[in-house]
């Protein structure tokens, strides 16, 4: 439906999963073999912490799903809000609040401790 992003490992879109009508994101790894093998490893840590957190309280992404197409590695992911950047660019770069600066960093440091 939409790119998402695009970085040195390859591609993130926003597509919509026939089978269960939901949005998701769908990471597409560049058929390298070194970023085969990082995306590899990201997708196992992922799934690790995912199957230890099935209340999922501890804000790590969720992965859906994954499947390797013509020799692309595709991870299915759960379809997040907005990045901190396209945030900050919908508010014109004003800045955040103080209040809200404080929630993000509270997501952030649960997902680290965890």
């Amino acid at each position: 439906m939409d790119p998402l992003g695009s970085g040195s490992f390859g591609q993130a879109l926003k597509c919509l999963d026939h089978k269960t009508n939901e949005l998701v994101a769908l990471k597409i790894i560049k058929n390298q073999k070194k970023f085969q093998y990082q995306a590899g490893m990201e997708l196992k840590i992922i799934k690790f912490l995912n199957n230890h957190d099935k209340q999922d309280v501890n804000n790590i992404i969720r992965v859906k799903d994954y499947c390797i197409f013509r020799e692309h590695l595709v991870i299915v992911f759960e379809l997040l809000n907005l990045n901190l950047y396209e945030f900050i660019k919908k508010n014109e770069f004003k800045g955040l609040t103080q209040n809200l600066i404080r929630r993000f960093a509270i997501q952030m440091l649960q997902a680290l401790r965890y």
